[in-house]
């Protein structure tokens, strides 16, 4: 896999590669992005095919502004007040907010899944906008790795996940956001739900438009990223019910029997050194520690998360140890949210 450089030289490289209906890696201000021209229906399935992405989980398409939304959304469908609200959504863009729409005759079912919605988001990323624009066509663009693992957010991690997949990554430094966005659904009249928790919080979107539902947990797959098993390392990941400190002995043996191979811990600040060295007496592998948040900042915990995961595991752990995030509100809920999942899926 090639990567370019996020120059004009780079840029017009991968712009021509999309035209010709190749996928490219793409950084955005969330995770790095498989991009690929919404329209191109052989590139699409290029893109499930390199991600081995299952059929009936839809896409999210990238534009570059939102004048372009016409072109992929029925706002003829939306009663006035739905398009106020619309209005004061799209205000937020860009950033890390996908909107689920009811979607136009242009948009094909390869893209939706088969669903009458189509998700849409204006990246907060000057290069995934430059590409959008150099394209000459709206992007889809999952995230750039193997459905179900742990999502990039270094253009290195692109290459790992699909290097002999697709032909180049874009380089665009570290994700800013580092977890996905926040996807959210509005009706004909305006009514909002809440389909994948993000950086953009509901408490926050509840403030500035609205009222937002919570989506039923019954509801089949309706957008992104709503597999119970997904953003998974290939060790085995076990969510603490509180801090480091509060492991035993006992509760670690149930878990890791020991084999000599490595522990990691996750931690959300640093660990005392007393405590790290209690969990160094009983086991008998090295032990390996990564710090989330080694500032208290969440936005740093989530910068760092999908990051510190992919180091651990390529340490090829027996075991991957988090300490629990507290709260159930704004990034917190987004962060327990992805661990959540990732403690529900294990990969050889």
């Amino acid at each position: 896999m090639k990567v370019l450089a996020s120059d004009a030289s780079g840029l017009m490289e991968a712009a021509d590669l999309l035209r010709a209906g190749s996928p490219v890696g793409m950084p955005t201000e969330t995770v790095y992005g498989l991009a690929a021209r919404f329209d191109d229906l052989a590139a699409v399935a290029a893109v499930y095919e390199a991600k081995e992405r299952p059929s009936f989980d839809p896409l999210i398409v990238h534009i570059a502004h939102p004048g372009e939304l016409s072109r992929l959304v029925c706002l003829e469908a939306f009663s006035p007040t739905g398009l106020a609200v619309l209005q004061q959504l799209i205000g937020l863009w860009p950033g890390p907010l996908t909107l689920v729409l009811p979607k136009s005759e242009e948009v094909s079912d390869l893209v939706t899944a088969g669903l009458s919605t189509v998700a849409v988001r204006c990246p907060d990323h000057p290069v995934a906008r430059e590409l959008v624009k150099r394209t000459g066509s709206p992007l889809v663009a999952p995230s750039a790795n193997r459905f179900g693992h742990v999502s990039p957010t270094r253009a290195c991690h692109v290459q790992e996940e699909l290097g002999g997949r697709v032909p180049a990554v874009v380089e665009g430094g570290p994700c800013q956001v580092g977890i996905e966005s926040t996807i959210l659904s509005v009706d004909a009249q305006g009514r909002m739900t809440l389909l994948r928790p993000g950086v953009l919080s509901r408490e926050d979107l509840c403030a500035m438009i609205g009222p937002v539902q919570a989506r039923e947990a019954s509801e089949g797959v309706t957008a992104p990223g709503q597999m119970e098993r997904h953003y998974a390392p290939r060790a085995r990941l076990v969510r603490l019910p509180g801090g480091v400190d509060t492991l035993t002995e006992s509760s670690l043996r149930g878990w890791a029997p020991g084999e000599g191979r490595p522990l990691a811990l996750l931690c959300v600040s640093p660990p005392e050194a007393r405590v790290l060295k209690s969990v160094e007496g009983f086991y008998e592998g090295p032990v390996h520690v990564r710090v989330l948040a080694p500032d208290g900042r969440l936005a740093t915990a989530a910068q760092n998360l999908f990051a510190h995961l992919r180091e651990l595991d390529a340490l090829e752990p027996e075991l991957i140890l988090v300490e629990e995030f507290q709260g159930e509100t704004g990034l917190a809920h987004a962060i327990r949210d992805r661990l959540r999942r990732a403690s529900r899926g294990r990969h050889s």
